[in-house]
């Protein structure tokens, strides 16, 4: 068993370490620059002259602003890039910028050819996404060409513009331009969309568990992480730009101390200097993110405590999975090393010239790691909802298991609670609860009900001659008889206290007679096995009493004829079978119809 289970130990392991191997190398193709495939009909374009507030300069491209370039508010500058074209295109011609921030449009020899987004510029927030100009054959020239980009800079974000790419379009499209396209809006897309359900999903778990903390932190890190793609997949806010920088900016710095919270729920570990530092930098970084203006260098400043605590935590979580020898550990531990690893990246990338090669790492390998813990997560509670479903299900059978055990012995209990523990039929209790039903049956469907009483003759001289063990065999012997001789399924043989006996039947008074005769014939000549001796033989005498029953008498009153009609048989000489006939003078109303008569 020990072995089973480290062998499937070893596979989880191995199939998590491919799962994050495989979503960090995808992360670290998404973030890094892809090659261009310009050919050799493209042109690169890597100097530019720009007029800005500081006044008319030569730019080398990429290139990034300086803040005398622009007023402290933000404003436009202007970048004038010129090529030579030896003839006029013979295919549509496209003009790719890789980045233009904040937000950017572009003319070609004076005339305008489009914008990152519709609006003005000022509203727009085009800074991580693509653009491919495809302008009309009649705006290009044989010769030089000028092509001129103006872009609105804000203190926020001052990188300006990139390198610039001529080409056919076809050829630009499915080169560099779509492959761009592809990891900064598509994938970027979708890895907001799959945080946002994975968010949404995992805080209805939560609700569902009753506050569960794994789910709660991890479904709120899942949402700020959406958030923080909103500054790659949306270009026109629909709120004031100063208020989208904010919640974007604020976004990242909650992502930080969310994502921490969530690795130390899921390892089941409580720091709380810890939690109590990240939850209150949590209600501080907000605050101070409005009050800077969203300033870059503020918020670099703010993601400080996260570059000490981070290594701390990643080293922690490798210990932890180590010890646990489980894969989902893990790649947990691994994902999150990965995040704090790429973080260091982009903290000295929050500035400068190489925020143009690609876009932040962590940008994918955050979201990527959310992968990560939503399939672990939704592992672990499918093994839960599983093993849950599989303890019902056993709960379920012992529960079967339990009810049909406790049925049987209450079946058993309630047969002993009606059976003569002596004689093996029913006892006087049986005999009344059958006795009350037939009375109220025959009454409904206005039938005779017959009953007969039998005892056995001088049976107290039986036991004082042959002893009492004797004498338990011949009531034994008797009992079989008697249901030997009762067919009918809604006849009644009991044990009525001592030697006597009842029989309760539906039979008419003739066909009654005649079966207690039957009986008193059996008895009379069967012996009676006595241990040591010769066998012996008895006798009974019975009483048969039948009635219509009637709503104004009760059982009682057909017991007290069957008890009269024994007595008479007694006192007659035994052995013989009389029938209840109604003193002269006394009601016949329950008396049945038919011959009465005395059998001896």
């Amino acid at each position: 068993m020990d072995e089973v289970f480290t062998v499937s130990t070893r596979r989880a392991s191995a199939g998590w370490l491919l799962l994050v191997a495989l979503l960090l190398a995808v992360s670290a193709y998404c973030a890094t620059s892809v090659a261009q495939t310009d050919g050799d009909t493209a042109q690169v374009i890597h100097s530019a002259t720009l007029t800005s507030l500081a006044g008319t300069q030569e730019a080398a491209l990429p290139h990034v602003l300086t803040p005398a370039d622009f007023s402290p508010q933000g404003s436009r500058v202007r970048y004038r890039l010129q090529f030579e074209l030896t003839s006029l295109p013979a295919e549509p011609m496209g003009i790719y910028v890789p980045k233009m921030s904040l937000a950017g449009q572009v003319t070609l020899n004076g005339e305008r050819i489009g914008a990152c987004e519709l609006g003005p510029l000022e509203q727009l927030r085009c800074l991580h996404r693509p653009y491919l100009f495809v302008p009309p054959a009649s705006h290009w020239r044989s010769g030089r060409n000028t092509l001129e980009v103006e872009i609105y800079a804000t203190g926020r974000q001052m990188n300006g513009l990139s390198a610039v790419t001529v080409g056919p379009a076809a050829q630009l499209s499915q080169g560099e331009y779509g492959q761009r396209r592809f990891v900064q809006v598509i994938v970027a897309n979708g890895l907001a969309w799959a945080a946002c359900c994975m968010g949404l999903i995992a805080l209805s778990v939560s609700l569902a568990l009753r506050g569960d903390r794994l789910y709660r932190w991890f479904g709120v890190t899942a949402l700020a992480i959406a958030l923080c793609n909103l500054n790659y997949t949306v270009t026109a806010p629909i709120v004031r730009p100063e208020v989208f920088s904010w919640l974007v900016f604020s976004a990242n710095q909650l992502t930080a101390p969310l994502l921490m919270l969530t690795v130390l729920s899921f390892f089941r570990r409580d720091w709380p200097w810890a939690r109590r530092a990240l939850l209150a930098f949590m209600l501080i970084a907000p605050t101070a993110v409005w009050l800077s203006g969203s300033n870059r260098s503020v918020v670099a400043a703010m993601y400080a405590p996260f570059m000490l605590f981070g290594p701390l935590l990643a080293g922690a979580s490798l210990r932890w999975a180590w010890r646990s020898r489980r894969g989902a550990d893990l790649g947990m531990a691994l994902s999150f090393a990965a995040v704090v690893a790429c973080s260091f990246i982009d903290w000295f990338r929050l500035t400068g010239r190489s925020a143009f090669e690609g876009v932040y790492l962590v940008t994918y390998v955050i979201p990527s790691t959310i992968m990560v813990m939503g399939a672990t997560l939704a592992g672990q509670l499918a093994k839960a909802l599983h093993t849950a479903r599989e303890l019902a299900a056993t709960l379920d059978q012992r529960v079967a298991e339990r009810t049909e055990a406790l049925q049987q012995a209450n079946e058993r209990l309630e047969a002993l609670s009606t059976t003569d523990g002596l004689t093996g039929i029913a006892n006087r209790r049986r005999f009344d609860d059958a006795l009350a039903s037939e009375w109220q049956r025959a009454r409904r469907l206005r039938l005779p009900l017959t009953l007969v009483m039998v005892d056995v003759d001088h049976f107290k001289r039986f036991n004082d001659t042959y002893g009492h063990l004797a004498g338990d065999d011949c009531l034994r012997q008797l009992a079989q008889t008697l249901k030997r001789r009762m067919l009918r399924a809604s006849d009644t043989t009991a044990r009525y206290g001592g030697e006597e006996f009842a029989l309760i039947t539906g039979l008419d008074q003739t066909s009654a007679l005649e079966l207690a005769e039957l009986i008193r014939q059996d008895v009379e000549s069967q012996a009676v096995p006595i241990e040591g001796g010769p066998d012996a033989h008895i006798t009974i005498s019975a009483g048969v009493a039948t009635v219509f029953p009637d709503e104004e008498h009760a059982p009682q009153v057909l017991i007290a004829q069957a008890d009269e009609a024994l007595y008479r048989a007694k006192n007659s000489g035994r052995n013989r079978v009389v029938v209840w006939t109604p003193a002269p003078g006394t009601s016949q109303t329950l008396a049945a119809q038919g011959e009465i008569g005395t059998t001896a």
